[in-house]
């Protein structure tokens, strides 16, 4: 066979796999690369940058999660999850989402009442704008101390003095004097000392790594292909492919050669000389 062919044929091949390269490349978009115990998928968005707040409309997202949007759906992750490569900025590459956690569980506690109890509470993150949810509780305990103290203090004294003098006009004057003095002294002191607890549910800890692609997983795919495409033509052109074969054919080769019969090696043979005639 001509060299000229053999370019031929070598350049048709290296198109055919760079075709081959973006129907593979595309293919793998269509692949949800997220475990599904981890994520629950909602609605689709557009993948592109800033396109997490289009899940908004999905409603509110569970305590301690936040809408993303991962390969064109809508999923729901932890609170800033991948931290300052939270979200992909349309003026600027991978930035951090900005959810204020604390404001978000100081506007939760101020719906729990007096007697307690838990709530929910959303609101948009600072820079990628996607909705996210704390929850937060509130517990009071109240222990009253009443210790009322009585000192009843009465003592009655009734002072009673007749007094008879009989004359001889028969005139009697009786004087009667009568002083009670009760005293009553009733002291109560009530002190009640409420004691309350404030309880945060944390947020979920980041359990996925952050986007590590140079551009995006599907095109460093493609530069890995040509990559390997131009490390195919380097080989053919200095002639390693030759020394590679051989050295290969050195130690499987023999033992395949050796089962083929005398005659049909012999016709091999000949057929090897005239293609290297030929070129």
């Amino acid at each position: 066979m001509k060299r000229n062919t053999v370019i031929i044929l070598l350049v048709l091949v290296v198109v055919g796999l760079g075709i081959g390269t973006f129907y593979i490349s595309s293919r793998l978009t269509d692949i949800d690369t997220t475990a599904p115990e981890n994520v629950e998928a909602y609605s689709t968005c557009s993948n592109a940058c800033e396109s997490g707040k289009e899940c908004n409309s999905n409603g509110n997202p569970a305590p301690g999660k936040m809408w993303s949007c991962r390969s064109s759906k809508c999923v729901q992750e932890a609170t800033n999850n991948g931290g300052q490569s939270c979200y992909l900025s349309c003026s600027g590459g991978w930035k951090p989402c900005g959810c204020d956690e604390d404001a978000c569980n100081t506007a939760c506690l101020a719906k729990i009442p007096a007697s307690g109890g838990n709530a929910t509470h959303t609101m948009t993150c600072g820079a990628c704008k996607q909705l996210f949810t704390c929850e937060c509780s509130k517990t009071v305990d109240k222990t009253p101390t009443n210790t009322p103290t009585g000192t009843p203090t009465g003592t009655p004294t009734p002072t009673s003095t007749p007094t008879v003098t009989p004359t001889i006009s028969k005139t009697i004057t009786p004087t009667l004097t009568r002083t009670i003095s009760p005293t009553i002294s009733k002291t109560v002191t009530p002190t009640i000392t409420p004691t309350i607890s404030y309880t945060i549910t944390p947020t979920q800890l980041v359990t996925t790594i952050p986007p590590t692609a140079l551009i995006t997983d599907e095109i460093d795919r493609v530069l890995i292909g040509i990559c390997f495409i131009f490390i195919g033509i380097f080989l053919y052109r200095s002639g390693a492919y030759m020394f590679i074969g051989n050295y290969i054919w050195s130690f499987g080769g023999q033992l395949m050669g050796n089962s083929i019969n005398e005659k049909e090696k012999q016709s091999f043979e000949r057929e090897l000389l005239k293609k290297k005639k030929d070129e």
